[in-house]
C-alpha cells in the first residue's frame, strides 16, 4: 500500500516538474497589429534561469499556417531584429497568432527549434 501511494507520488511530480521549472516566464505581443507591422514582444525569463533566450511566432488564417518567424531576444551576434508579420503567403486579411518564449540550453546558440515553450500568448492580427 505504501508502494503505490510512493510510486504515485513520484508520477505526480515527474508529470508536473516541467511546470515548475517554468515558472515565472511570461511572453505578450503588443495589441492592434495589422499585416505588414513589425514589433518585438516584451518578455520575463524563467526566474534563475540564465539561457539563450528566443521567441517563435506564427499565424494562421482559418487554419492555415500564413506566417511563422524565430527571433533572438537579446543583442549579440545572433540578434535578429524585429519580427515582421509579412508573407508572400499572407496576401491580407486578419490571423489568429500564437508567440512562444523559447530558450537554447546548449553551449551553441542557435535556433532551439522543437524546444519546449517557456511561456506563450495568443493574439490577433488585423486586417
Amino acid at each position: 500500500m505504501r508502494r503505490s501511494i510512493f510510486a504515485a507520488l513520484v508520477a505526480a511530480l515527474l508529470i508536473v516538474s516541467p511546470v515548475f521549472a517554468k515558472a515565472g516566464a511570461s511572453i505578450t505581443a503588443p495589441d492592434g497589429l495589422v499585416v505588414g507591422d513589425s514589433f518585438m514582444p516584451t518578455y520575463v525569463p524563467a526566474n534563475g534561469k540564465d539561457r539563450d533566450w528566443w521567441a517563435y511566432a506564427k499565424c494562421s488564417q482559418d487554419g492555415l499556417l500564413v506566417w511563422a518567424q524565430y527571433v533572438h531576444l537579446e543583442p549579440g551576434p545572433d540578434y535578429q531584429g524585429p519580427f515582421v508579420l509579412n508573407s508572400p503567403r499572407w496576401p491580407g486579411g486578419g490571423a489568429a497568432c500564437t508567440i512562444e518564449l523559447l530558450a537554447y540550453e546548449g553551449t551553441y546558440s542557435g535556433i532551439p527549434i522543437g524546444a519546449s515553450p517557456y511561456a506563450v500568448d495568443d493574439f490577433a492580427v488585423g486586417p
